[in-house]
């Protein structure tokens, strides 16, 4: 809502691209040659928004019908913080003004908002824990206030920029940064090598299979034990402690993130790949809706993504990054049992939707072969936006990630980046369910 005109973003269908119109107006205001804007799926926006072309992000003002900032940075503009806006440009990160100012050096390979909690006089106190695992009395309307951006280079310099981005020194709280405070769920892992953890995972997971551990809740001879869990704990526990062991060694710089985007191409390639079976297998099955005595639905078909190996070489044909060494060898595991080989060990534990024991990183049900129970844009959630969370490092700017790959290093699963880097096999599956009744 801009001066009591209320504006809407439109997607062009022919071209796909994106302008904005006065509502119950149809010239275009701003011409439809933008990727994305910002909150294309609400009907307002406000005065100026972030815009995306070519691949690249800038700010728009719509009343002035131009640019602020050109789209040539690498990640959505938001103003924030006293007007102040993230940037990212090759492959690098800095801090821009309203104007497109430069303030904080674009140089740096990582960077994050300062912000210190603050006490509200005249209230009632209570204790909080702050991010490096002290506490704090703060009244209950206690805030975080900004405080400025902090940079860090992957060789190990950094620099505290206060809230009107001069350079300044770190705050005593902010020893966290610095600090190595991870706990580790078995101490001993400090010590241990990522092989030595890897083999005390398999020996636990083989215990917790043993004592009845992940059989489908349909199994009659399904073990619910408070024991049994605090095996599968346990496994838990060891994989969280590899991962934080692998990823103290990765460096998120252009070469590695070009790895993950290998990654991340072929997960999205596997996802399309679901959706155009899926809409295709659902349309070849509609005479389901025919079948006598449907169970409240006529039919429903079913797409998954999920990674599977049978052993670390993937039967698509592994090939590793790395060098080939003693030690590359001994990640290289052999047995029969595909649960041996540690991603699916990985995969099989966490609490998504499985697949044959491997949770699916992408999957999707429809009753009826109806096209728009098959957009692809709209089941990825893509708003323009990358989902980077936890990976947002200014070397991954030209990867674009979508739900799938948030799934699969976010939510369900505990793959290292090295991990990820490394996958080579993503499977497709389609499933069709009809259920009938018999009438008595």
């Amino acid at each position: 809502m801009t001066n009591n005109i209320t504006y809407r973003i439109v997607c062009n269908h022919r071209t796909g691209k994106y302008g904005i119109k006065k509502v119950k107006q149809n010239d275009w205001l701003i011409e439809p040659i933008y990727d994305a804007i910002q909150g294309q799926d609400l009907e307002n926006c406000h005065d100026t928004v972030w815009v995306k072309r070519n691949g690249k992000f800038g700010y728009l003002n719509i009343t002035e019908k131009k640019e602020v900032v050109p789209c040539e940075y690498g990640f959505p503009i938001y103003f924030v913080n006293g007007g102040y806006a993230e940037a990212w440009k090759d492959y690098k990160a800095g801090v821009i003004d309203r104007n497109g100012k430069v303030v904080v050096p674009i140089i740096y390979d990582e960077l994050q908002g300062r912000y210190e909690i603050v006490d509200v006089p005249d209230e009632e106190k209570h204790t909080i824990v702050l991010e490096d695992g002290m506490e704090k009395k703060v009244g209950p309307n206690a805030k975080h206030v900004f405080c400025g951006f902090a940079g860090f280079t992957n060789d190990g310099k950094a620099q505290a920029y206060d809230e009107n981005m001069q350079p300044c020194e770190f705050a005593d709280w902010e020893q966290y940064w610095f600090d190595d405070d991870y706990q580790w769920c078995e101490p001993e892992n400090a010590t241990r090598s990522v092989e030595e953890i890897e083999q005390r995972i398999r020996e636990e997971y083989v215990k917790w299979r043993k004592m009845g551990g992940g059989m489908p809740y349909t199994h009659a001879c399904r073990i619910d034990s408070d024991e049994v869990d605090d095996q599968r704990q346990k496994v838990i526990d060891l994989i969280y402690d590899r991962r934080h062991k692998m990823n103290k060694s990765w460096v998120h710089n252009k070469e590695n993130a070009d790895r993950i985007m290998r990654t991340n191409n072929l997960l999205n390639h596997a996802v399309e790949k679901a959706v155009k079976l899926g809409r295709k297998t659902a349309k070849s099955v509609e005479w389901m809706n025919k079948v006598p005595n449907l169970d409240g639905y006529c039919y429903e078909t079913e797409v998954f993504v999920y990674p599977q190996w049978t052993n670390s070489k993937s039967e698509v044909g592994y090939k590793s990054a790395l060098p080939r060494s003693k030690e590359r060898n001994k990640l290289i595991v052999e047995e029969d049992d595909c649960h041996n080989h540690i991603w699916n060990i990985i995969a099989a534990m966490n609490d998504c939707y499985k697949v044959d024991g491997v949770g699916a990183c992408f999957y999707h049900a429809a009753t009826s072969g109806d096209a728009k129970e098959w957009k692809l844009k709209e089941l990825l959630m893509d708003d323009g936006q990358s989902w980077d969370e936890l990976i947002h490092y200014p070397a991954y700017m030209d990867c674009y990630f979508l739900v799938p790959f948030h799934h699969l290093y976010c939510d369900l699963y505990n793959y290292a980046f090295e991990d990820l880097a490394r996958m080579n096999d993503f499977r497709v599956r389609v499933n069709v369910k009809l259920e009938t009744k018999e009438k008595s």
